[in-house]
């Protein structure tokens, strides 16, 4: 089929079994490629062979966008020859089990230009002096970033801080961040229009506040903000958001943040009235009431997620028949993104 399309300019693969030969097929016929993604194309035991990816980039030169997110090969040569792919500007290396810090210094070496990288959920293990070294020779460059904080302290969030281009930041596993330090992000971080920093555990709803109080200016561009499972966020810091992101939030997550109340999210919705997508799973305190005013305040909602509670099943089929094009979805746990349709 592939050798038809010699002027494809993307190409997307998702859980595609026997992957390997496909692309190869590709490479043969498709040099013009811009956009390939090969994602979740392995299961846990299994690895594509590293010459299948290299091959890809001495075939198509003149790829922008790599994503090969969940699937699992072999990095070291590959990440050295990246630097045939000059134009490369995004690459999305997320769980793969054997990217190495060396492979990621080898990355940031060998793509100049690179603008979005995402490395989460991989095996390799930064120490703080990896981070400052690597983000050091990035920092010019990149404007999208993806990273597990699993292993990082201080100096690697400081370093990250100093990449003054970014305009979306997703910090995953964000255990160690200071309240202090998460105070510092709006003021040298001025381009935001995504942020996400999920389980950060130290950081109060005193934070929230200020920072969405005292960097108004510099914050006022957030189109998607998420914050699941920062569990000291209470109402007051919820509103904060609101209030500086206004009309621009069209994503938004609390997942997890357990002292948000109906009160909190009925003001965000009345402030927020382009939110297309709503994460409220896990917030235990909402209430009918609360949920009944979704359909007037966001009319353009297109994605609802929210746990499983009987007592909300009649009210979700009224809220789907109220706003048209609306996905339900139910999250099946508090820790990952399992989610089903809601039925």
């Amino acid at each position: 089929m592939l050798r038809n399309k010699s002027l494809l300019e993307s190409v997307s693969f998702t859980r595609v079994p026997n992957v390997a030969t496909i692309i190869r097929q590709m490479c043969r016929s498709n040099g013009n490629l811009k956009h390939l993604a090969v994602k979740f194309c392995t299961n846990h035991n299994e690895v594509i062979p590293e010459d299948v990816f290299r091959n890809v980039l001495s075939s198509c030169p003149n790829l922008i966008v790599l994503n090969l997110k969940g699937t699992n090969f072999y990095t070291r040569r590959f990440c050295y020859e990246l630097k045939l792919l000059r134009h490369l500007r995004s690459i999305d290396l997320r769980m793969n089990r054997f990217l190495s810090v060396q492979d990621v210094f080898a990355i940031a070496q060998s793509c100049t230009n690179i603008q979005e990288l995402k490395l989460s959920q991989c095996n390799s293990k930064f120490t703080d002096q990896d981070a400052v070294s690597l983000f050091d020779s990035l920092k010019k460059t990149i404007r999208s970033l993806k990273l597990d904080l699993r292993s990082l302290g201080p100096p690697a969030v400081l370093a990250i801080f100093d990449c003054t281009k970014l305009t979306k930041l997703y910090l995953f596993c964000a255990y160690s961040l200071s309240g202090e330090l998460f105070r510092s992000l709006a003021k040298q971080l001025t381009n935001l229009s995504h942020l996400k920093i999920c389980n950060g555990c130290k950081l109060t709803c005193e934070d929230f506040c200020f920072v969405f109080t005292n960097y108004r200016e510099q914050l006022k561009h957030l189109v998607h903000v998420d914050v699941s499972g920062c569990w000291r966020l209470e109402d007051s810091g919820l509103k904060a958001m609101a209030d500086t992101c206004s009309v621009n939030l069209q994503y938004l997550s609390v997942k997890s943040c357990k002292l948000i109340t109906g009160a909190g999210v009925e003001y965000t919705i009345a402030r927020c009235p382009n939110i297309l997508h709503l994460n409220l799973a896990h917030v235990d305190k909402l209430d009918e009431l609360c949920l009944n005013k979704i359909p007037s305040a966001l009319p353009r909602l297109r994605r609802l997620v929210l746990d499983k509670c009987s007592n909300r099943y009649q009210m979700l089929t009224a809220l789907r028949e109220s706003i048209l094009d609306l996905e339900v979805k139910e999250s099946l746990c508090e820790y990952s993104k399992q989610e089903r349709a809601f039925l």
